[in-house]
């Protein structure tokens, strides 16, 4: 709650913006938590505190395998009112966690309790509290990541682990739970190793945002064979725009981002960038916002993305599905690119989505008001989902297929390297792919071999579209690999590369058997 509190200034602030625009905006309260907190609620009763995250009964942390590296904590205990009298008390690991209940409740957790010889408790975990103080002095924890055992490549997933503690004398308190994920760097998404950016997409009208956690990819030619994640970015769709420059989110999305803990930290932890993607509504797009619904729009992302600690934005304006006759000001969406860059921090992810008119005259400056969109985004790509999307400079044609983006051009100011190219659908099982499309068959065959296009072009372009990630039926795994396969045959045709979907889905939520079904 004290960081939806932080915004409200920011009602005033954005109020004086506006009226100095010279077109006039409704203005909207910036505030996009609607008056609900997105942490675990701490109530009335004393409790541990981490001062690491001391707004959280659950605290998360990465620890590594390098010798004598510690991660450490300060924790205290935080009462309502003032004591009455010096207190002594003691914080003890709760041996008698339910991890089986932590599992069933938190979807794809292979977590276990931390061993004995990867922490200890400073003082032996005493703690006084002095009279009419209303905090206690502080223990410290320290986490030593390389006591850990080295998970095999069988069983990645097993590198999560839980700290329970809790107050011995008295069960009053609230506990403190730590949320552990061990790394030794070749098991991260940043390894150097894979020379390329996968985005996935989830659609959190159908989809927990857990099921981008399951894929992994296993390299035979790499030393020991050596895994990393598939994703490197997962996009939650969605959220949209409204009328006056609103961020609307749905039920769905917002629910996914009130429950952080449960549903982006676990990815986060796991070294994958968790981004927000906002589309056009059925009546309004970006290219279609006044100056004042702009710093309305911008105001309100930013705030979302400061709120619920998102890694990025992800802009996607499809004016196929709403009814406006035309685009009349081009440089309307390039200026809303251009401010939402200079309004989010440095390390915040923005990319483009790039389809439809919307985006038609993004390689154009001078039709853009100057402004070379290219230079203010992360990643642009393709928004035509098609099993046969290719970037914009390849000339490779299918016989007798739909071509959907040919004729595009690149975006001013973009390096060819960050338009991510090879966009597939991936709620299919790609044997449907091959037994109704043989051209696809062919498509895929000739990527592979280092023709044209061949290697050539996924090397240029560093990256990959995986659309609408779908959930497993348990028992049929194997059948939902998705863009995967087609990964083998365009940047390995050695077949080398492997994946190994849902490893770490070691529990399901669904009554139909299934894995990641939303379960809200």
């Amino acid at each position: 709650m004290k960081r939806i509190l932080k915004y409200i200034w920011l009602w005033g602030l954005l109020s004086l913006c506006v009226s100095s625009c010279e077109e006039e905006a409704a203005v909207i309260n910036p505030d996009v938590s609607h008056d609900k907190p997105t942490e675990v609620v701490i109530g009335d009763s004393p409790r541990l505190c981490s001062e690491l995250q001391t707004d959280n009964q659950q605290v998360f942390l990465i620890v590594t395998d390098k010798e004598n590296e510690v991660v450490t904590d300060q924790v205290s205990v935080v009462l309502k009112e003032a004591a009455t009298g010096t207190k002594n008390l003691t914080v003890v690991v709760d041996k008698d966690f339910d991890v089986e209940t932590f599992q069933l409740a938190y979807t794809n957790s292979n977590y276990t309790l931390l061993p004995d010889n990867a922490y200890e408790l400073g003082n032996g975990g005493s703690l006084t509290i002095a009279a009419g103080a209303m905090q206690s002095g502080k223990m410290t924890l320290i986490l030593k990541g390389w006591m850990l055992p080295v998970p095999s490549n069988s069983n990645l997933g097993a590198s999560q682990y839980l700290l329970p503690l809790k107050i011995k004398e008295d069960g009053k308190y609230q506990t403190l739970l730590y949320r552990i994920n061990w790394t030794n760097g070749k098991h991260r998404l940043t390894s150097s190793r894979k020379g390329y950016t996968c985005i996935g997409y989830v659609d959190t009208e159908k989809m927990s945002p857990l099921v981008s956690s399951v894929y992994w990819l296993e390299d035979a030619s790499w030393e020991m064979s050596k895994a990393s994640q598939l994703f490197d970015v997962v996009n939650l769709l969605r959220a949209t725009v409204g009328t006056g420059g609103e961020l609307k989110l749905n039920a769905d999305i917002s629910h996914v981002l009130k429950n952080a803990d449960k549903y982006i930290r676990p990815l986060k932890l796991m070294g994958m960038k968790v981004c927000l993607t906002v589309k056009n509504s059925s009546t309004i797009g970006f290219c279609h916002l006044t100056d004042g619904e702009i710093e309305n729009f911008v105001a309100q992302v930013r705030n979302a993305v400061e709120l619920y600690e998102l890694d990025g934005i992800d802009l996607w304006d499809d004016s196929d599905e709403y009814g406006i006759d035309g685009i009349k000001n081009t440089s309307t969406y390039p200026k809303l690119i251009k401010a939402l860059r200079e309004a989010l921090s440095k390390e915040t992810m923005l990319t483009v989505a790039d389809k439809g008119e919307a985006t038609a005259l993004f390689f154009d400056k001078e039709k853009c008001g100057g402004i070379e969109v290219g230079k203010y985004i992360d990643y642009a790509y393709t928004g035509y989902i098609n099993q046969y999307s290719l970037p914009f400079w390849t000339e490779f044609e299918i016989p007798e297929a739909e071509w959907m983006i040919c004729g595009r051009k690149p975006f001013a100011g973009l390096e060819k390297s960050d338009f991510v190219c090879f966009t597939r659908d991936f709620t299919k099982f790609y044997l449907d792919y091959y037994s109704a499309d043989m051209n696809f068959m062919s498509f895929v065959m000739d990527m592979g071999t280092g023709d044209v296009p061949g290697m050539s072009v996924f090397n240029e372009s560093k990256g990959y579209i995986a659309y609408d990630i779908p959930d497993n039926v348990r028992g049929m795994e194997i059948l939902t690999i998705g863009v995967t396969t087609d990964m083998q045959m365009m940047i390995d045709p050695s077949v080398q590369i492997s994946v190994h979907p849902h490893e770490a889905g070691a529990v399901g939520n669904d009554v139909d058997n299934t894995y990641f079904r939303k379960d809200w």
